[in-house]
């Protein structure tokens, strides 16, 4: 009867192969669950009438993925482009600025997308709505990837007027830190609709959130892939101890 004899380095390497695939496993399927729980709740919230809202104040954890109708005055002397966003696959950048409240309070406004080529040029020639009163998707991120280089360039710094701000993630915590009208208690975003777009840019859609590259059945495909990998290393790792792969290592060869 054969004995299992994997020896010393195949058995670490597969302990350590293993600890890095059940980990990355682990971890998509807990962002498929995360996920999932978001796109059930945009999708219950989503088609819910619009919700009148005049100030920062009014917006809460609570109306995230509600449609809203913001009154206020988009002021085009603060702008702050995110790049590495994709519209039918082609590159470019979402376009953010600060919608004014009467009451001094402001909220960032996503209003759409703009191509690589043109990003700073659009940015910077973008004009005020002509219509006080902006209908767009309220969205609260439960998560936030830090701009580690954009926060140290402008550590400690207000935007000025006529600025072009350039991040490369959706650090909406750095573009609120750097305007001087107080914004919502969590950092909200309002994202305009179709509506908004412009001819032919900025391109305003709700699905940049509403359906991203990431879905939760793409993170569910992504933990089946780690954990098959994960049971492939173990299948290799068992049939090699037992001398099925790679000869037996029981047998010493003179």
């Amino acid at each position: 009867m054969a004995r299992f004899r994997p020896g010393l380095w195949p058995t670490i390497g597969a302990v350590a192969g293993l600890a890095i695939l059940l980990s990355l496993g682990t971890w998509q399927a807990v962002r498929y669950r995360n996920k999932l729980a978001t796109e059930k709740l945009r999708d219950a919230r989503i088609d819910d009438p619009p919700r009148d809202v005049d100030s920062a104040a009014g917006l809460t954890p609570d109306d995230d993925w509600h449609l809203a109708r913001a009154t206020g005055e988009v002021d085009t002397r603060y702008t702050f482009v995110v790049r590495h966003r994709i519209h039918d696959e082609h590159p470019g950048a979402w376009v953010f600025q600060p919608l004014v409240f009467d009451d001094g309070t402001a909220v960032l406004v996503n209003r759409g997308f703009v191509p690589m080529e043109r990003e700073r040029e659009m940015a910077r020639s973008l004009e005020a709505p002509d219509q006080k009163v902006l209908e767009g998707l309220v969205h609260t991120p439960t998560r936030i990837i830090p701009d580690d280089a954009a926060r140290k360039k402008y550590r400690g710094a207000k935007a000025k007027p006529g600025q072009l701000v350039v991040l490369t993630t959706l650090d909406i915590d750095l573009m609120y830190d750097m305007l001087d009208n107080p914004g919502p208690k969590r950092p909200t975003i309002l994202i305009l609709g179709p509506s908004h777009s412009g001819n032919p840019y900025p391109v305003a859609r709700y699905d940049y959130v509403t359906h991203p590259f990431l879905t939760s059945q793409r993170h569910l495909s992504y933990a089946g892939f780690w954990f098959t990998l994960a049971a492939a290393l173990l299948a290799l790792y068992v049939g090699y101890g037992f001398g099925k792969i790679g000869g037996d290592p029981r047998i010493i060869e003179r």
